[in-house]
């Protein structure tokens, strides 16, 4: 949707107070996620997780008669945002700390959408564009430590190429604008839920034995929250992406790892050694670099 469209709908709600909101949700998400997919085949929870904040966001849209989204919006999101990044990460989950997952996953983010705003020439390509991808591959390359283990080495690898997707996915989305972001994210989140659950058919033993885990007790609170998490989450995320361009509102990526470390701290996790805290800092300066990208001069999109 204009951002003029979008002030006008939702001009009651202050930026700030969106992006707060956005932070809060989603940095408090992976410690959940880490926990789900250690009890439900992990595409099975993600999929889970997104037709179930499909079915609701697109509840409430309905409710109030506003459910038209055209596939052509609705599709870069569903597949690369929903489909490919969660289906990604929650398989990268299963091999990789949450704390390490969220930095990894959220210094992707803005360093993928700074050189995809280059390509589709929504920024300059400036020596601090290059810096920041030079600091991003650094920061990966220490987080991957002498910690050299193949299977962490996929995860970390899953949920960075996930990221990529994300990004990729925001973009076409901020390219495609649409009258209303509840519809949007609900279709998007339904959508991307089915992907996910064609793939784990084929991918994972889907059958009775999965159908209980879902209904374990403890899964099944763990989802209701991963499930209204990604309901708001997602209709925060496409009002600020209305509002702002998608490397500012991609700097969520400063607060939301820190969130998902200290949540992952005070669960038990392991604390960061010094490589691991100079990788961290390496992938904060990325972002930031990422983030401080100059737009092109009268580029309004």
């Amino acid at each position: 949707m204009s951002a003029a469209l979008s002030g006008a709908r939702y001009g009651s709600v202050s930026g700030g107070l969106l992006f707060g909101l956005l932070c809060v949700v989603w940095g408090s998400t992976w410690l959940a996620l880490k926990l789900g997919v250690s009890m439900v085949p992990p595409l099975s929870f993600a999929a889970a997780r997104f037709l179930g904040a499909g079915l609701v966001l697109l509840g409430v849209a309905a409710g109030r008669g506003r459910l038209r989204v055209s596939p052509a919006t609705v599709l870069p999101g569903a597949v690369l945002m929903i489909g490919v990044n969660y289906g990604l990460m929650a398989w990268g989950l299963t091999r990789v700390q949450s704390g390490v997952a969220s930095v990894v996953n959220f210094s992707m983010i803005p360093t993928a959408t700074l050189i995809l705003s280059v390509f589709y020439g929504r920024v300059r390509c400036s020596a601090g564009a290059a810096a920041a991808v030079v600091a991003g591959a650094a920061g990966l390359t220490l987080l991957i430590g002498p910690d050299f283990r193949i299977g962490r080495l996929a995860g970390m690898a899953a949920i960075a190429a996930g990221a990529a997707a994300y990004a990729w996915g925001a973009v076409l989305t901020k390219e495609r604008p649409a009258s209303d972001p509840l519809a949007l994210a609900g279709w998007q989140s339904l959508s991307g839920g089915v992907m996910i659950a064609l793939a784990a058919v084929m991918a994972e033993p889907v059958g009775s034995r999965a159908l209980a885990l879902l209904a374990a007790g403890m899964a099944v609170g763990d989802l209701a929250f991963l499930t209204l998490a990604s309901a708001i989450g997602g209709v925060v995320y496409l009002m600020l992406l209305a509002r702002w361009e998608p490397g500012q509102v991609a700097a969520y990526a400063y607060v939301c790892p820190l969130i998902a470390l200290a949540e992952g701290w005070a669960a038990g996790a392991r604390l960061p050694g010094r490589n691991g805290l100079a990788a961290i800092l390496l992938l904060l300066i990325a972002t930031r670099l990422s983030l401080g990208a100059t737009p092109v001069r009268g580029d309004t999109r």
